[in-house]
């Protein structure tokens, strides 16, 4: 069996060029990249030793690196140097303590590479003209005035609904390319995701097969206290989604096929679920190679004749 394995770097002044190649090197004497998770961090006072060590994920999990050692929290540019270096891996999961990372990732991911969505869960919203990012759990008294006016709220979805049904996070970020979540939106009170929330979210995320970065943050990671607990918490939980992902797509013929007919639209629509997973798809009318993904409790909406407007968006 595979193990994990911790590669630290002794050398804290080696250039973002030598970094990226001494963690490919040491991954690649392993000669078994084809389904591992890196673990990053960025800051001097981060040691990935402290989030294995914290719930013992090595004793869960045996297909992933931690990358310890320091790697400047003002230039998360040498992330992607080591990022292109090793293609092979699936997915980094970075720990860092700076929310201006969130948009270097989002354009990062966004500049004409990938149509694959970036996720930010977060009190406050993220708006770009130049990519859709999906916003889960926003607040509006958080989020400033002129981005609310620009949100596009059918791919986003604000903090009361998703506490309400957090089963309809998970079509949100099915597809998603990169995940930013900062720590900082675990509340124990309601103005903010539970613990358990979040670990789902989380879970969701792992189950993704286009996955590439998850960032997790917190405004105070440095000091090594109750935001890294949540970080090796939520660690897990992506991991263990991850070792229970199976590809499962729309197109599978083992899938099962619910038509609903709608009044609104004077269509029939087709539901795609997933014999593999119970995941939902809803197929365009016209487009039949096009699919989103879609909630169960959107497609029992649709029986009922109540379609979201995500869904009326998709349709026409």
């Amino acid at each position: 069996m595979l193990k994990s394995k911790m590669i630290s770097i002794s050398d804290e002044h080696l250039s973002k060029t030598s970094q990226a190649s001494y963690f490919k090197n040491c991954i690649e004497q392993e000669n078994h990249l084809n389904k591992n998770v890196a673990i990053i961090t960025l800051g001097e006072s981060l040691y990935s030793k402290y989030i294995i060590s914290s719930i013992q994920l090595e004793n869960h999990f045996r297909d992933f690196y931690a990358l310890s050692g320091y790697i400047g929290d003002q230039e998360i540019e040498t992330y992607q140097s080591i990022r292109n270096t090793m293609v092979s891996l699936e997915t980094c999961v970075i720990i860092g303590d700076d929310s201006r990372h969130n948009d270097y990732l989002a354009k990062l991911t966004a500049s004409g590479k990938t149509s694959h969505r970036v996720v930010n869960v977060s009190h406050k919203a993220n708006n770009h003209t130049d990519h859709h990012i999906y916003n889960i759990g926003y607040t509006r008294h958080n989020t400033p005035k002129d981005v609310l006016n620009n949100l596009d709220t059918n791919i986003s979805l604000p903090l009361g609904a998703a506490k309400q049904d957090i089963t309809l996070v998970e079509p949100l970020v099915r597809d998603t390319r990169v995940a930013v979540i900062d720590l900082g939106i675990i509340s124990n009170t309601s103005v903010g995701f539970s613990i358990f929330e979040i670990c789902s979210i989380v879970r969701y995320l792992g189950y993704s097969n286009t996955l590439d970065t998850l960032y997790l943050y917190h405004d105070h990671m440095e000091d090594l206290g109750y935001p890294m607990d949540q970080a090796a918490l939520l660690t897990w939980y992506f991991l263990e989604g991850r070792h229970h992902r199976q590809e499962d797509y729309p197109t599978n013929p083992s899938n099962k096929i619910y038509l609903v007919h709608s009044t609104i639209m004077d269509l029939d629509l087709e539901f795609y679920k997933s014999n593999l997973t119970g995941r939902w798809w809803i197929q365009h009318p016209e487009n039949k190679t096009n699919f989103i993904p879609v909630s169960y409790t959107e497609y029992n909406e649709a029986i009922n004749n109540n379609l979201s407007n995500r869904l009326l968006e998709f349709i026409t």
